[in-house]
């Protein structure tokens, strides 16, 4: 369905390019895939169309700095005309097919009607012409998937399990607890008896955590702990970051098998010795 929407887009704009002399206008049948210099060709000639007294080069170059140089200045001249989308050079040297529509679409609404007056068959026609294209374009965009305009029937229902993972207490972590967690607790990845849950299970678990650490930042900042609590908050941030570059520090150097066997100990898939 979007791409019988997108035909009938690109059955608007085609015939346009014939209008205004690109080059490859003949041989073409969608702006699905268009190249660079087409890009270009077709965006510099209608810009050249809108505003005559303003060239601009219509085909690149084959130096890359040329190149740059002739996309850079055609982004800058079809921001004069009033385009407030994300446009830069990178836009017509790598285009993709959704920006490629959305600048050559703002264009040809830009162009001047064949009789500016609406008196006449060609100031009619552009009339009509634009009207089928914003029909076209308003059943393509309330065709596009959007998970709000979704039904339940798009939906599927998924299973999570609790995920045992390392949890540093108030007062630290003590030696046991380090020790069960080395040697005794198995990986998160082996844990659910059936992987397809592994996936949304972590996602719940991640969730849970960033709720956790916004509310304990939004009590902090609105000043509800003590400045003791305060003063422990900040200690237990300085020193998870601190262990973190220790973990780091100590790697360096390391050879591979090393840092390979020291993660296998960790989850107690190694023995002392070994």
């Amino acid at each position: 369905r979007l791409s019988a929407m997108a035909e009938q887009v690109d059955d608007i704009i085609i015939p346009i390019l014939k209008e205004i002399g690109c080059s490859f206008a003949e041989d073409i049948k969608t702006i699905k895939g268009f190249k660079s210099d087409e890009l270009v060709q077709t965006s510099a000639r209608m810009v050249m169309t809108i505003r005559p007294e303003q060239p601009i080069p219509h085909r690149l170059p084959k130096s890359k700095a040329a190149r740059f140089r002739v996309c850079a200045t055609l982004a800058g001249a079809i921001q004069d005309l009033g385009y407030t989308g994300d446009l830069g050079y990178e836009k017509f040297l790598y285009p993709n097919d959704a920006d490629t529509r959305a600048v050559l679409i703002w264009l040809m609404n830009k162009l001047p009607k064949s009789d500016e007056g609406g008196d006449g068959e060609d100031g009619t026609a552009a009339t009509d012409n634009s009207v089928q294209m914003m029909e076209a374009l308003k059943a393509w965009f309330y065709s596009k998937y959007n998970p709000y305009f979704t039904g339940a029937s798009e939906t599927h229902g998924v299973s999570t399990v609790q995920l045992m993972v390392p949890q540093e207490s108030e007062d630290g972590t003590g030696k046991f607890e380090r020790e069960y967690y080395i040697k005794f607790q198995r990986p998160v990845s082996e844990q659910p008896k059936i992987h397809s849950v592994l996936a949304p299970s972590l996602m719940e678990l991640n969730a849970k955590e960033l709720c956790l650490a916004q509310e304990r930042q939004a009590a902090f900042d609105a000043g509800e702990k003590s400045s003791a609590e305060k003063r422990e908050f900040i200690q237990q941030m300085l020193s998870q970051a601190f262990s973190t570059e220790q973990r780091v520090k100590t790697q360096k150097g390391k050879k591979l098998q090393d840092v390979l066997s020291d993660i296998a100990k960790s989850y107690g898939m190694g023995k002392e010795g070994e």
